[in-house]
């Protein structure tokens, strides 16, 4: 009997109250946040910067009233129709220290879940609170997937990963407090597959993410993938833009989404002062069930160029002339390329088969569905590749576990002494090694020039085997004879005879300064498609090492006339960049402009050549930093120096060829008297 009154309970309630005791509908889109601060947080406050994005998001039932109430007018009812509901979840973790006191308490300590809601006067709601445990660890990414989609159901859902991202070679996220733990590839597709969601969006707010083998990993658990080819700044997308328009129409799909995203990141950009990420900025959306076709024709291409280098070994050369001309991202050591670069470039080779190159561009062009680019990165088509050529066997250990292609991952077994793991001979073919082979040694001539400086000569032949020629100049401190490295930079020719090119210094007695003080200023980039030469000089500001970045126009690139009065050589400065994280090799994403540090007192840095592993560095003396900082070639003060030749061969690898002892008085230079500059030097371009 009890039974039955508790029955017609529940049905007079039924009857009386329906829309209260109807089950909740699941909401238009579940957006999960997944935080992982790292020192993007603890230093900088970028992850609170995007969080402030969030609260600025209001919902449309709101929005109509308020505006209302300003106006002194009542509103259709009509229009206060609620649209369908977005959730937005967050897990924070990662970092040592938040800037969120203001509205979050977030705890450093534990790895917490939160919730917000623009109709609460507590934007932000705490939902679970967890043990500490790394936000690399996929594990903790699957159990974060698997708590947002059932608390918290849709229709959809998008997952937005938000730190730190090193491209294929490396994966993305940095735990700061699990000894900057960093996910890799085949983690993140293992968190996917754990997660059991499958995802209308993905949005990676980290650097370098928009690349081939990123999307192989998910690509079975999500229809889009929001990311850049490029670095990231650190203020990252325009979460309130975007975030806003899904709250205003959360009938759109992973495409529309993801086109916001992008289109309204460009838009942030265009009103910050920072030119650097407004000019290189890239922003894909990638189609993830066209991904399958890509690979299948970059796995194509290279078992096509693997069959064809072991008759015909030299057409290495040629795929590496098309690395070279492609896009390049990141800062020089990241070998991350524009896929579609690669392929419209093959159009003027003809052993590359045209229905091969037809296929992959028109795949590509299904695959990467919307893209955008600043103006400097023109060339950018939306999807990259991570060209290892010139990686040692640690970075090339590395890649491997993350690359897709076992026919890729041959080739570069072929053109180096690094030996594939043996699941990529399950599939591919075994060539052998090509990288020591006559047609890619170098010889190298040791001659004087008409005014007795020390040279190298390269003969034609010898001349398609480099890169370039570089050097690196050092300076002794006549208080203890210790030399200081002052950086490095490309040669330039001096003269074109007897069927071959003579390098040298392009001037002997003058080096960059800023603002009249010597630096330290390496070559970390030639960036061809721009026709630039990209610089970092070490500083530090306060008690933090920091990294100046400048360019200039290449007169070697543009093949033009030079001289030292031509505006072409004038240096550009980016703004301040932190450089590359020691532990992880990850880019950092900050860098600021001069106008943000103007007024701030920093030094110049020169690493001191000690002769073993041990870092030391000598300080300038105390400079201020300016709005605008002068980078100039000035006369080197009279010293002893001495310049190390360096030869980057077609795999870019590098080699230290050999020193030249000088003397500059300030006027001219001269040499030991015992020098002996002749003989040949040759050099195997094998991977060490």
């Amino acid at each position: 009997m009890r039974k039955q009154w508790h029955w017609a309970v529940l049905l007079l309630l039924l009857c009386l109250f329906p829309g209260h005791m109807k089950a909740e509908e699941p909401a238009g889109w579940t957006v999960m946040f997944y935080f992982c601060g790292s020192d993007l947080e603890s230093k900088y406050g970028f992850a609170s910067e995007n969080l402030m994005e969030i609260t600025e998001c209001l919902s449309p039932s709101s929005m109509l009233p308020e505006l209302a109430l300003r106006n002194h007018q009542t509103v259709d009812p009509e229009l206060l129709a609620e649209p369908a509901k977005v959730n937005v979840v967050i897990e924070t973790g990662g970092s040592r220290a938040w800037k969120m006191d203001s509205l979050m308490d977030i705890d450093a300590d534990h790895l917490q879940r939160w919730h917000f809601d623009p109709d609460q006067e507590n934007l932000f709601s705490l939902d679970e609170t967890l043990e500490l445990k790394s936000m690399a660890d996929p594990e903790s990414l699957a159990d974060f997937i698997q708590w947002g989609a059932r608390t918290y159901p849709a229709e959809r859902y998008a997952l937005v990963l938000w730190d730190h991202g090193g491209g294929s070679k490396t994966g993305l996220l940095i735990d700061e407090l699990f000894q900057n733990d960093v996910m890799n590839l085949p983690e993140l597709q293992s968190a996917f597959q754990a997660g059991s969601i499958h995802f209308d969006a993905v949005l990676m707010d980290a650097c370098m993410m928009a690349n081939l083998e990123t999307a192989c990993a998910i690509h079975e658990y999500a229809d889009y993938l929001i990311a850049s080819e490029e670095l990231v700044a650190g203020q990252g997308t325009a979460i309130n833009l975007w975030l806003q328009e899904l709250y205003n129409n959360p009938t759109v799909d992973g495409l529309g989404l993801g086109r916001n995203i992008c289109e309204m990141t460009q838009i942030k950009y265009a009103n910050l002062d920072n030119a650097q990420a407004r000019d290189t900025m890239t922003w894909s959306v990638i189609d993830l069930s066209r991904i399958e076709a890509v690979l299948k024709n970059f796995d194509t291409f290279y078992r096509v160029l693997l069959n064809s280098i072991i008759p015909y070994p030299e057409l290495v050369r040629a795929y590496v002339s098309l690395v070279i001309e492609s896009d390049e991202y990141g800062n020089g050591r990241d070998a991350m390329h524009d896929l579609a670069c690669l392929f419209y470039e093959s159009s003027s080779f003809s052993f590359l088969d045209y229905r091969l190159r037809t296929d992959m561009l028109q795949s590509l062009r299904e695959a990467v569905v919307y893209a955008i680019h600043g103006p400097g990165r023109a060339t950018a088509r939306g999807l990259s590749f991570c060209c290892a050529l010139g990686f040692n066997h640690e970075e090339l250990d590395r890649y491997a576990i993350n690359c897709p292609s076992a026919n890729y991952l041959a080739f570069l077994d072929a053109i180096s002494d690094w030996e594939a793991p043996e699941r990529v001979y399950e599939t591919a073919m075994r060539a052998p090694e090509i990288s020591g082979l006559d047609e890619y040694q170098i010889i190298l001539e040791k001659r004087l020039d008409a005014n007795g400086f020390p040279c190298l000569f390269v003969s034609d032949r010898d001349a398609e085997n480099i890169r370039e020629i570089g050097y690196e100049l050092l300076q002794k401190k006549e208080d203890d004879g210790q030399f200081l490295s002052l950086g490095s930079t490309i040669c330039t020719v001096l003269e074109y005879k007897e069927h071959g090119v003579l390098y040298m210094p392009e001037k002997i007695g003058q080096w960059p300064s800023v603002d009249n003080v010597l630096c330290c200023m390496n070559l970390v980039k030639i960036d061809y498609v721009n026709n630039c030469f990209v610089f970092e000089i070490p500083i530090q500001i306060g008690r933090e090492e920091a990294i100046l970045r400048c360019g200039r126009l290449s007169n070697r690139l543009l093949d033009s006339v030079f001289t030292a009065d031509d505006e072409i050589n004038q240096y550009t400065v980016y703004g301040v960049w932190d450089g590359y994280d020691d532990d992880t090799d990850l880019p950092n994403r900050n860098v600021q402009s001069l106008a943000q540090l103007a007024g701030r007192e920093y030094q110049i840095l020169y690493p001191v050549i000690t002769g073993s592993e041990e870092e030391i560095w000598h300080a300038s003396g105390p400079l201020t930093m300016y709005r605008s900082l002068e980078v100039k070639e000035t006369s080197l003060p009279a010293g002893s120096y001495e310049m190390d030749y360096m030869v980057n061969d077609i795999f870019g690898r590098t080699h230290v060829v050999d020193t030249v002892k000088m003397y500059w008085d300030g006027q001219t230079v001269t040499f030991p008297e015992d020098l002996s500059w002749t003989g040949k030097v040759i050099i195997n371009p094998v991977l060490d």
